[in-house]
C-alpha cells in the first residue's frame, strides 16, 4: 500500500508523462487552426504555451520525491530543451518557428518551478510546525 506521499508523487508522474505527451502531439498538429488550445490566447499571448509548460515543469519537478538541486536543474534544463526542439522542428509538420512561442515555453517552465518552489516551502512550513515544542 502507498503512502499519501508517494500516492502523490505517482499521480505526479503519471499526470506528468500525460502532459508530455500532449505538449508533443499537439506540437506537432499540422496547421495552427487545428490547434484545441488556441483558446487560452489573450493579447496576443498564447497562453496554451505558458500553461502547458507550467504544467508540465510543475509535475515533473512534483513527481521527484525529494529532489536533490542537481535532478530540479536537470528537470528543469530538459524541458527547456524540450520546448526549443520543438520549436525548431515545427517547420517540418508546415508549422513556423518562433521566438514567441519559445520564450511563452520558458515563461510557463518558470511559473512550474514556481509551482514546485510553493509546494516545498509548504512542506518545509508543515514539517517544521510539527516538530515537538523546544527543538
Amino acid at each position: 500500500m502507498l503512502t499519501p506521499a508517494e500516492l502523490f508523487h505517482t499521480v505526479c508522474r503519471v499526470a506528468a508523462v500525460m502532459v508530455l505527451v500532449a505538449v508533443v502531439v499537439l506540437s506537432f498538429l499540422p496547421s495552427e487552426s487545428a490547434d484545441p488550445m488556441r483558446v487560452f490566447s489573450w493579447n496576443s499571448v498564447d497562453l496554451s504555451h505558458v500553461v502547458a509548460y507550467a504544467a508540465l515543469a510543475g509535475t515533473a519537478l512534483l513527481s521527484v520525491p525529494k529532489p536533490t538541486l542537481w535532478q530540479g536543474i536537470g528537470l528543469v534544463l530538459a524541458i527547456s530543451f524540450l520546448g526549443l526542439a520543438i520549436e525548431v522542428l515545427q517547420p517540418l509538420v508546415g508549422r513556423t518557428t518562433s521566438i514567441v512561442d519559445f520564450t511563452e515555453n520558458e515563461i510557463g517552465v518558470a511559473v512550474g518551478i514556481g509551482m514546485f518552489c510553493v509546494y516545498w516551502l509548504g512542506q518545509k512550513i508543515r514539517a517544521r510546525d510539527r516538530r515537538p515544542a523546544g527543538e
